[in-house]
């Protein structure tokens, strides 16, 4: 799926941690196309609050470059409170 000119269409997955102690979350991103950067935003659906914003980061592993087209990239992020999320991303090739 492609979302523009120079982007691919990104999946992202969340998954909330069961830790009682701190809100976290978890997010996959998979693509249909190899991408070279991604643009990561977190939206409270309850307040409409976009309450995170990646800015473009690069689709590493370990400081090596990641095909997300045949592996996810994994995302954790320490929340500073709970909410009803919604991620989106946008990838850039």
């Amino acid at each position: 799926m492609r979302l523009k000119a120079g982007l691919v269409g990104c999946l992202a997955v969340l998954s909330l941690s069961s830790c009682t102690q701190q809100d976290a979350v978890l997010i996959t991103v998979r693509a249909d196309q190899p991408a070279q950067q991604y643009d990561l935003y977190v939206r409270d659906d309850t307040l409409q609050d976009v309450f995170f914003h990646s800015g473009f980061q690069k689709v590493e592993k370990a400081g090596q470059p990641l095909d997300i087209t045949a592996e996810p990239l994994k995302i954790a992020l320490k929340l500073t409170r709970g909410a009803v999320l919604l991620p989106y991303s946008g990838c850039h090739r």
